[in-house]
């Protein structure tokens, strides 16, 4: 057995993405074709008790306490620790050690491995956060939910999963804009490194070699949060400022908390704008779309392209940053995905048919499009006027 794991080892570590998430999905499935059905149903037994028992290793910081020391913690360290029993502690670090989260190394002693390490990262534990306090009920609410409205699909934005959990009539958004701390835990999650960044991938510098208005805007990104992007194309091609602004626009509560951060922003224009309504920059060489449209369903996804669409100039393109889905064959991550923007936003993530619609329907249509993340189904579709 020890020589297959290192066969493995070795494949993975000499392969691209695409090859590790095959190695991934191959083992997978191995797994499951040796179980017996009582083995299947115990495995999903335990599926809420994973994450809940993660929550609780969250909230105690016994990642934290784990990564951060130099040797092996055993339970009565944990308890001086925590406050928490050791008998309660006991029980949960030999569940986590069981399920591969931490690494039991002797009696009631523990230590740290790559999922350990991960997991005491805060945008992880902001997503866990979120995962559990949020996304949890909201899934646990979608068979009941899914029944009551005889399975039909889920097209909109105020009647989900989400607002049966939470008995409210707000849409997921705003409802995110009353409660701070749960908006907190959402823009911690979005954080989390995709690994591939677009611009490993995409030909910016190609697409805008002819671009030489300086004073225009030559890159806008629209709805761009805390400016990662945005940055992230300064860092690497500073040479892009000389050809234009760089502007970042979302939400007037969003920008003030950009502009209290104000590091790495220097050269980039900070704007108010709304999306749903008309943008007001005009004529711009790039307008940047990143994880929007699939926050929402097709008739608010049109409102918000014709926004854009009519401020394009002769020489505007829009890029839109966003899952595309194979026909066949769809990761589970990508697949995790659509289901959760279906349970909380009534939105999906589409095919490129179903995009090649929705441009249509807006008056666009998508020039190429390069892929970048093919375990998220990640493209940036060049998106022009039809």
């Amino acid at each position: 057995m020890e020589s297959i794991v290192s066969q493995v080892e070795v494949l993975a570590a000499d392969t691209n993405e695409l090859g590790r998430q095959t190695i991934q999905r191959s083992l997978r499935d191995l797994q499951y074709s040796l179980e017996t059905p009582y083995d299947t149903a115990v495995r999903f037994t335990g599926l809420h008790l994973q994450v809940a028992m993660i929550k609780v290793g969250v909230d105690l910081e016994l990642f934290t306490i784990l990564t951060r020391s130099i040797t092996p913690v055993t339970v009565s360290e944990f308890a001086e620790k925590t406050s928490a029993s050791p008998d309660l502690l006991r029980r949960v670090l030999r569940y986590l050690a069981s399920t591969g989260t931490i690494t039991e190394t002797a009696t009631d002693t523990f230590a740290p491995n790559s999922v350990t390490r991960a997991l005491d990262q805060p945008v992880l534990n902001g997503g866990i956060n979120h995962l559990f306090n949020t996304m949890g009920p909201a899934i646990q609410a979608t068979p009941d939910f899914l029944k009551e409205t005889k399975y039909q699909n889920i097209t909109s934005n105020t009647n989900t999963p989400f607002q049966k959990a939470f008995n409210t009539d707000l849409a997921c958004f705003d409802w995110f804009h009353s409660h701070p701390k749960e908006f907190e835990w959402l823009h911690q999650a979005m954080r989390l490194h995709r690994g591939v960044s677009w611009l490993d991938v995409f030909p910016l510098e190609k697409e805008l070699e002819a671009w030489d208005e300086p004073e225009k805007a030559v890159f806008v990104d629209v709805g761009g949060g805390l400016g990662q992007q945005i940055v992230a194309l300064k860092e690497k091609y500073p040479a892009v400022a000389e050809k234009g602004k760089l502007v970042l626009q979302d939400l007037p509560e969003t920008i003030a908390h950009v502009k209290a951060i104000g590091k790495g922003l220097e050269g980039i224009e900070l704007m108010a704008q709304d999306f749903h309504t008309p943008q007001t920059i005009k004529g711009a060489r790039i307008y940047y779309l990143r994880n929007i449209l699939h926050d929402y369903p097709d008739d608010i996804c049109v409102k918000i392209l014709e926004n854009v669409k009519h401020a394009m100039g002769p020489e505007s393109v829009v890029l839109v940053d966003d899952c595309v889905l194979e026909d066949t064959g769809v990761p589970w991550q990508a697949a995790v995905m659509d289901l959760a923007m279906m349970t909380h936003l009534g939105a999906l993530e589409r095919t490129r048919g179903q995009w090649d619609e929705l441009f249509a329907e807006a008056g666009l249509k998508i020039r190429e499009a390069v892929v970048y993340n093919g375990t998220m189904c990640q493209a940036v579709s060049v998106v022009v006027k039809k």
